[in-house]
């Protein structure tokens, strides 16, 4: 049975403009109408969700946090994820990345796996979309707040297992394009279809322009 609901009387945004006293009908959880109240015919078995006072609109998606409300993703276990997922739906995020650090090898295992058993299980708040793979292989000059003793050279191998134990789940990963291995992995990265990003890096123009041509 398909399932119609109204959120009503709050203010709308949407790409090009904000309505007040808006109106969104979504089935199934689908939007099929946005416009004013006087506009749009409410379907008189919908439910309707009163908005007074209130802002509807898309969710945020956050595609870098490593943690909140007392959680880490490297702790490595549901109940931080859930946490987290929790922490970011009251601050307005729908879905998000869960963002590792540089660590030793088996931490990263055990993370990329409890992000995997989060998106098969769900979360109470925010849905997470998968991992972020930020560090290790990044540039220990450029370290920030990472702990330089864990950063090491890009490795496809290790890469592979960390895949592998996230079961494909990696979807972004941050790295510095100036260090050695570094294109070899790019292009890892785009055979699999994985945006690679620039991050703690000190790579000049040239460097940047031919990691960009590796993908």
């Amino acid at each position: 049975m398909e399932e119609i609901s109204v959120i009503k009387n709050g203010t709308v945004i949407t790409p090009f403009k904000m309505i007040k006293n808006g109106v969104v009908v979504f089935k199934d959880g689908r939007i099929i109408t946005v416009g004013q109240e006087k506009d749009v015919e409410t379907p008189k078995e919908a439910k309707v969700i009163d908005a007074s006072g209130g802002i509807v609109a898309p969710g945020f998606i956050d595609i870098h946090i490593h943690g909140g409300k007392g959680s880490d993703v490297m702790d490595a276990s549901y109940e931080a994820i859930n946490k987290l997922a929790k922490f970011e739906a009251s601050h307005g995020t729908t879905a998000f990345l869960a963002t590792t650090i540089s660590a030793a090898h088996n931490d990263l295992l055990n993370a990329a796996k409890t992000v995997n058993v989060s998106m098969k299980k769900g979360t109470d708040g925010a849905e997470v979309l998968g991992v972020h793979l930020e560090g290790p292989y990044i540039n220990p000059k450029k370290c920030g707040g990472q702990d330089s003793k864990y950063i090491r050279p890009p490795s496809v191998d290790e890469f592979r297992e960390i895949l592998k134990a996230s079961n494909y789940a990696v979807r972004l990963v941050t790295l510095a394009p100036e260090v050695d291995g570094a294109k070899k992995l790019i292009v890892e990265l785009r055979n699999f279809g994985i945006t690679a990003s620039i991050g703690h890096s000190n790579a000049t123009y040239s460097e940047v322009v031919d990691a960009i041509k590796h993908g």
